[in-house]
């Protein structure tokens, strides 16, 4: 009973981290000079056609999300550096208080993220700690002990229409302005009118918001422009728009609708507790496969400058504990250390990497192999996705075999369970795509088409130049054979040693090490 007396109130600590971040946030803001983005660092954006303010809505979206799913799934790995410290500072002990202030570091960095939002929507002087606003005046709230996730939801069975006045409500004269909230409503109005005004716990990506989406691709540009608009149905508009061959809505503004989808999405989430899933408006693709304004044919290769500025990064020369694009002393050699190395080195799709257990690494004819298959939970692109590929000799330099048994000591085992699966395929790749996308923007190497995929497209570009055989470079890759010849000799793939001869030829004079 002494113990529980002397015992330091969590609320007061979780109280003061937040006021000092709080705190911290308005002096940057301060300091920034006018016209410039608070978060996003210059040149990680297309500044002409997106605002700073946009940049940094974009990058605290991501956090929100990032913190909001590590609440509903009560995984207090994201905040473990934090975590450690604060227990140290107050003398904290007992796995019990340590997953308490774990979920409450999450709530309060929700919080923050959400504090950042508005202030980047111009709220600052609303939101200063210790002025009385509702940020400092109360702790942040901790998260309802798990068994209350499982209570009666406050929103099942009720419809989206009845519900939508209240998120607008909740969002009007906060997050949004007049334009936006009439944005967002047409936005709204439209989703219902494709998918139907159902309970919000029966939304799905799979059966809603994809296609939705379709039906956006098909919109023309000059949608909402006309009052003749106003009297005809969003399918009676498509017909139109064929058969004038207009000229249809832009990526961007698919996006735009797409997050107006994920904000009230993640409102109910955040709300009433009662979905196990991810939010259903994310990871869902908004523009087109193939084609000139395809991300394949617009797709960038790393190299020189790029290529040694991403290698050279905290991620694998040194980082802060907690945020990894910041530079320290901790070297993690996790997914975010070994992922980008496979996808220079091996030229493998992320998933097919990300979903890696510890029999897929074997040796095969005295040499070390990546078994890329579909058993088990696994998915592959296509049948000739299946395939051995040899491991890079800088990849077993590096010690990549000793991690694989290391984090998979058991057949079954995944080679990188800090990923956590998501989005609407339950992809093993999913948490690792949002963040690498945010350590990109972090270091400053945030450009449109330059990504993890890039990696393999340098891959195969290098083996090109190298002159390796098309047979083999596809063999390697998991591509269809593209010429003739390829055609003809499917039936006799290279062998694994032609494979692992030809791989250790992809090297690059700009690697750090």
């Amino acid at each position: 009973m002494r113990d529980a007396i002397q015992r330091p109130d969590l609320r007061e600590i979780l109280r003061a981290f937040l006021n000092d971040q709080l705190e911290g946030d308005r002096c940057l803001h301060l300091g920034t000079m006018p016209g410039q983005p608070v978060y996003a660092l210059a040149g990680t954006f297309d500044a002409l056609n997106v605002s700073p303010q946009e940049a940094d809505h974009e990058i605290l979206a991501f956090h929100q999300s990032r913190y909001g799913d590590a609440i509903i799934n009560r995984d207090i790995g994201e905040v473990t550096p934090l975590v450690d410290s604060l227990m140290a500072q107050h003398g904290l002990s007992g796995p019990e208080t340590r997953i308490e202030l774990g979920l409450g570091l999450l709530g309060a960095l929700r919080d923050l993220a959400d504090v950042q939002m508005q202030r980047v929507a111009g709220s600052l002087a609303a939101q200063t700690p210790g002025d009385g606003s509702t940020a400092s005046a109360a702790p942040p709230q901790l998260p309802p002990p798990a068994a209350s996730l499982d209570a009666g939801p406050v929103f099942t069975g009720r419809r989206l229409s009845e519900l939508l006045p209240r998120f607008v409500e909740a969002q009007r004269g906060e997050e949004w302005r007049v334009h936006t909230e009439r944005q967002n409503m047409k936005t709204y109005q439209m989703f219902m009118e494709v998918c139907d005004d159902l309970p919000v716990d029966a939304y799905t990506s799979k059966d809603h918001v994809v296609p939705f989406m379709e039906v956006l691709k098909r919109m023309p540009a000059t949608h909402g422009k006309s009052d003749k608009d106003k009297a005809l149905s969003l399918a009676e508009i498509i017909d139109r728009a064929n058969a004038t061959d207009a000229q249809r809505i832009t990526q961007k503004t698919r996006n735009r609708h797409k997050a107006a989808l994920g904000s009230l999405f993640d409102w109910l989430i955040h709300r009433a507790h009662e979905r196990g899933e991810p939010n259903p408006a994310h990871g869902v693709r908004t523009g087109s496969r193939g084609g000139k304004g395809s991300k394949g044919a617009n797709r960038k290769v790393w190299e020189g400058d790029k290529l040694r500025a991403l290698f050279s990064g905290p991620a694998h020369t040194g980082s802060h504990a907690f945020f990894r694009s910041k530079p320290g002393p901790h070297i993690i050699k996790d997914a975010y250390y070994w992922l980008p190395l496979l996808g220079l080195y091996q030229g493998a799709r992320l998933e097919e990497l990300a979903q890696l257990q510890t029999e897929d690494v074997r040796e095969v004819d005295g040499i070390w192999c990546l078994d890329i298959n579909d058993a088990d939970f696994k998915n592959l692109k296509n049948e000739q996705s299946r395939r051995l590929v040899p491991v890079h000799r800088k990849l077993l330099a590096l010690g990549f075999i000793d991690h694989a048994r290391a984090a998979a000591p058991e057949r079954g085992g995944r080679v990188f369970p800090d990923l956590k699966p998501g989005g609407a395929d339950k992809k093993a790749s999913y948490d690792f795509t949002r963040k690498f996308g945010a350590y990109r923007k972090g270091i400053g190497l945030y450009e449109r088409w330059l990504d993890f995929h890039s990696l393999r497209h340098t891959f195969i570009s290098k083996l090109a130049d190298e002159s390796v055989p098309d047979t083999t470079i596809a063999t390697i890759a998991g591509h269809e054979g593209i010429t003739q010849t390829a055609q003809y000799a499917k039936s006799k793939k290279p062998s694994v040693a032609t494979c692992f001869a030809a791989i250790n030829l992809a090297e690059w004079n700009e690697m750090p090490f």
